[in-house]
Protein backbone atom coordinates (compact mmCIF):
# COMPACT_ATOMS: atom_id res chain seq x y z
CA UNK A 1 0.00 0.00 0.00
CA UNK A 2 3.25 2.32 0.65
CA UNK A 3 4.91 1.81 -2.46
CA UNK A 4 0.95 1.90 -4.42
CA UNK A 5 0.16 5.98 -2.80
CA UNK A 6 4.00 6.93 -3.65
CA UNK A 7 3.58 5.94 -7.42
CA UNK A 8 0.03 8.06 -7.24
CA UNK A 9 2.03 10.60 -5.86
CA UNK A 10 4.91 10.50 -7.98
CA UNK A 11 3.42 9.70 -11.48
CA UNK A 12 1.72 13.39 -11.10
CA UNK A 13 4.84 15.26 -10.44
CA UNK A 14 8.12 13.81 -11.85
CA UNK A 15 9.32 14.20 -15.15
CA UNK A 16 7.80 12.94 -17.89
CA UNK A 17 9.35 9.15 -18.36
CA UNK A 18 7.87 5.66 -19.07
CA UNK A 19 5.59 4.27 -16.51
CA UNK A 20 3.83 0.94 -16.60
CA UNK A 21 0.40 0.84 -18.40
CA UNK A 22 -1.55 -1.93 -16.73
CA UNK A 23 -4.50 -2.77 -18.61
CA UNK A 24 -6.98 -5.84 -18.04
CA UNK A 25 -7.80 -7.90 -20.96
CA UNK A 26 -4.91 -6.74 -22.95
CA UNK A 27 -2.10 -8.13 -25.32
CA UNK A 28 0.17 -5.34 -24.36
CA UNK A 29 3.24 -7.24 -22.79
CA UNK A 30 5.03 -7.11 -19.43
CA UNK A 31 8.18 -6.09 -18.79
CA UNK A 32 10.39 -7.58 -16.31
CA UNK A 33 13.36 -5.13 -14.99
CA UNK A 34 16.34 -5.99 -12.86
CA UNK A 35 18.26 -3.28 -11.02
CA UNK A 36 21.85 -2.93 -9.42
CA UNK A 37 23.53 -5.67 -11.29
CA UNK A 38 25.18 -7.67 -12.51
CA UNK A 39 26.21 -10.03 -9.80
CA UNK A 40 27.84 -13.56 -10.07
CA UNK A 41 25.78 -14.63 -7.81
CA UNK A 42 22.50 -13.53 -9.99
CA UNK A 43 22.46 -12.70 -13.09
CA UNK A 44 23.62 -16.52 -14.78
CA UNK A 45 21.32 -17.89 -13.20
CA UNK A 46 18.40 -15.12 -14.32
CA UNK A 47 19.68 -15.81 -17.69
CA UNK A 48 19.42 -19.49 -17.53
CA UNK A 49 16.06 -19.43 -15.93
CA UNK A 50 15.04 -16.65 -18.33
CA UNK A 51 15.89 -18.92 -21.06
CA UNK A 52 13.90 -21.44 -19.91
CA UNK A 53 10.63 -19.38 -20.00
CA UNK A 54 11.21 -17.80 -22.92
CA UNK A 55 10.96 -14.14 -21.27
CA UNK A 56 13.07 -11.16 -22.33
CA UNK A 57 13.78 -8.69 -19.81
CA UNK A 58 15.45 -5.52 -18.64
CA UNK A 59 18.26 -4.69 -16.88
CA UNK A 60 19.38 -1.50 -15.49
CA UNK A 61 22.98 -2.47 -14.46
CA UNK A 62 25.60 0.23 -12.90
CA UNK A 63 28.83 1.17 -14.55
CA UNK A 64 30.65 0.19 -11.25
CA UNK A 65 29.45 -3.32 -11.66
CA UNK A 66 29.53 -3.52 -15.44
CA UNK A 67 33.04 -2.64 -14.61
CA UNK A 68 33.88 -5.94 -12.49
CA UNK A 69 31.90 -8.24 -14.36
CA UNK A 70 32.35 -7.36 -18.40
CA UNK A 71 31.34 -10.82 -19.26
CA UNK A 72 28.58 -10.91 -17.23
CA UNK A 73 27.22 -7.80 -19.35
CA UNK A 74 27.90 -9.13 -22.66
CA UNK A 75 26.28 -12.38 -21.85
CA UNK A 76 23.14 -10.51 -20.97
CA UNK A 77 23.43 -8.71 -23.77
CA UNK A 78 24.06 -12.26 -26.01
CA UNK A 79 21.23 -13.27 -24.37
CA UNK A 80 18.72 -10.97 -25.88
CA UNK A 81 18.15 -9.01 -23.11
CA UNK A 82 18.14 -4.74 -22.77
CA UNK A 83 20.38 -3.14 -20.74
CA UNK A 84 19.89 -0.18 -19.58
CA UNK A 85 22.09 2.60 -17.49
CA UNK A 86 21.52 2.50 -13.84
CA UNK A 87 24.27 5.46 -13.30
CA UNK A 88 28.03 4.37 -12.63
CA UNK A 89 28.02 3.90 -8.40
CA UNK A 90 23.94 4.44 -7.93
CA UNK A 91 23.98 8.32 -6.28
CA UNK A 92 20.56 9.21 -6.07
CA UNK A 93 20.04 11.64 -8.20
CA UNK A 94 17.67 14.52 -6.62
CA UNK A 95 20.80 14.91 -4.22
CA UNK A 96 24.04 15.42 -6.53
CA UNK A 97 24.86 18.16 -8.62
CA UNK A 98 24.07 18.44 -11.77
CA UNK A 99 27.47 17.91 -12.94
CA UNK A 100 27.62 15.24 -10.91
CA UNK A 101 24.50 13.72 -12.21
CA UNK A 102 26.00 13.62 -15.83
CA UNK A 103 29.80 12.07 -14.70
CA UNK A 104 27.81 9.25 -13.33
CA UNK A 105 25.27 8.58 -16.47
CA UNK A 106 27.73 9.34 -18.88
CA UNK A 107 30.57 7.01 -17.60
CA UNK A 108 27.74 3.88 -17.01
CA UNK A 109 27.16 4.35 -20.52
CA UNK A 110 30.67 4.66 -21.88
CA UNK A 111 31.30 0.77 -19.61
CA UNK A 112 28.80 -0.59 -20.84
CA UNK A 113 29.34 0.05 -24.44
CA UNK A 114 32.64 -1.31 -23.96
CA UNK A 115 31.65 -4.41 -22.33
CA UNK A 116 28.66 -5.07 -25.01
CA UNK A 117 29.13 -3.04 -27.99
CA UNK A 118 26.05 -0.77 -27.77
CA UNK A 119 25.19 1.76 -25.58
CA UNK A 120 21.98 1.64 -23.33
CA UNK A 121 19.04 3.77 -24.43
CA UNK A 122 16.78 3.54 -21.10
CA UNK A 123 17.76 4.86 -17.68
CA UNK A 124 16.29 4.13 -14.66
CA UNK A 125 17.19 6.26 -11.46
CA UNK A 126 18.49 5.11 -8.54
CA UNK A 127 15.64 5.33 -5.96
CA UNK A 128 13.80 5.96 -8.48
CA UNK A 129 13.39 9.84 -8.66
CA UNK A 130 14.47 13.05 -10.73
CA UNK A 131 14.60 16.33 -11.03
CA UNK A 132 13.29 18.45 -14.21
CA UNK A 133 17.07 19.46 -14.51
CA UNK A 134 18.51 16.42 -14.77
CA UNK A 135 15.78 14.44 -16.64
CA UNK A 136 16.73 17.06 -19.40
CA UNK A 137 20.09 15.84 -19.25
CA UNK A 138 18.96 12.73 -19.81
CA UNK A 139 17.07 13.40 -22.95
CA UNK A 140 20.20 15.35 -23.89
CA UNK A 141 21.80 11.76 -23.91
CA UNK A 142 19.05 10.23 -25.79
CA UNK A 143 18.11 8.33 -22.65
CA UNK A 144 14.53 7.46 -21.64
CA UNK A 145 13.55 7.54 -17.73
CA UNK A 146 12.06 4.33 -16.69
CA UNK A 147 10.04 4.45 -13.56
CA UNK A 148 8.53 1.81 -11.98
CA UNK A 149 5.50 -0.22 -11.47
CA UNK A 150 4.79 -3.20 -9.43
CA UNK A 151 7.39 -2.81 -6.83
CA UNK A 152 8.06 -5.17 -3.68
CA UNK A 153 10.57 -3.64 -1.30
CA UNK A 154 13.19 -6.51 -2.26
CA UNK A 155 16.48 -4.68 -1.55
CA UNK A 156 15.15 -5.76 1.80
CA UNK A 157 14.94 -9.00 3.44
CA UNK A 158 11.56 -9.33 2.99
CA UNK A 159 11.09 -13.10 1.72
CA UNK A 160 10.57 -14.98 -1.48
CA UNK A 161 6.94 -15.55 -0.56
CA UNK A 162 6.08 -12.05 0.06
CA UNK A 163 7.98 -10.80 -2.52
CA UNK A 164 5.54 -12.99 -4.69
CA UNK A 165 2.77 -11.55 -3.28
CA UNK A 166 3.43 -8.09 -3.65
CA UNK A 167 4.38 -8.23 -6.87
CA UNK A 168 1.59 -10.47 -8.23
CA UNK A 169 -0.91 -8.49 -6.33
CA UNK A 170 0.03 -6.13 -8.72
CA UNK A 171 0.78 -7.20 -12.14
CA UNK A 172 -1.86 -7.55 -15.10
CA UNK A 173 -1.34 -6.90 -19.04
CA UNK A 174 1.13 -3.87 -19.25
CA UNK A 175 2.53 -3.67 -16.06
CA UNK A 176 5.96 -2.58 -15.36
CA UNK A 177 7.52 -4.88 -12.78
CA UNK A 178 10.69 -4.11 -10.61
CA UNK A 179 13.37 -6.57 -9.06
CA UNK A 180 16.93 -6.15 -7.66
CA UNK A 181 19.70 -8.15 -8.28
CA UNK A 182 21.84 -8.43 -5.03
CA UNK A 183 24.53 -10.54 -3.26
CA UNK A 184 22.81 -10.35 0.16
CA UNK A 185 19.47 -11.28 -1.01
CA UNK A 186 20.41 -13.99 -4.12
CA UNK A 187 18.34 -16.15 -3.12
CA UNK A 188 15.20 -14.11 -2.74
CA UNK A 189 15.77 -12.81 -6.05
CA UNK A 190 16.14 -15.92 -7.77
CA UNK A 191 13.48 -17.90 -6.04
CA UNK A 192 11.02 -14.83 -6.14
CA UNK A 193 11.65 -14.31 -9.75
CA UNK A 194 11.50 -17.83 -10.86
CA UNK A 195 7.67 -18.15 -9.12
CA UNK A 196 6.58 -15.01 -10.48
CA UNK A 197 7.42 -15.70 -14.15
CA UNK A 198 5.65 -19.22 -13.36
CA UNK A 199 3.05 -17.10 -12.14
CA UNK A 200 2.68 -14.70 -14.95
CA UNK A 201 3.00 -17.19 -17.91
CA UNK A 202 0.34 -19.22 -15.98
CA UNK A 203 -2.02 -16.32 -16.17
CA UNK A 204 -0.72 -15.53 -20.06
CA UNK A 205 1.29 -12.94 -19.61
CA UNK A 206 3.44 -11.61 -22.21
CA UNK A 207 6.81 -10.06 -21.85
CA UNK A 208 9.20 -7.96 -23.75
CA UNK A 209 12.33 -5.40 -23.44
CA UNK A 210 10.82 -1.52 -22.84
CA UNK A 211 12.43 -0.57 -26.23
Amino acid sequence: MKMDMMTGAARSVLPSGYWHHPADNSESPCHLTFDDGPFPETTPRLLEMLDEHNVKATFFFTGRNVEKYPELAKLTKDRGHQIGNHTYSHLAPLFIPKALFEKEVDAASLVIKNATGEAPTVFRPPYGLIDPDKAVSLKERNLMCVYWGPVAEDWNDVGVSEVVRRIVRQTRSGSLIVLHESTRNSRQCIKSTLEIVKWSVSKGLKFAPIQ
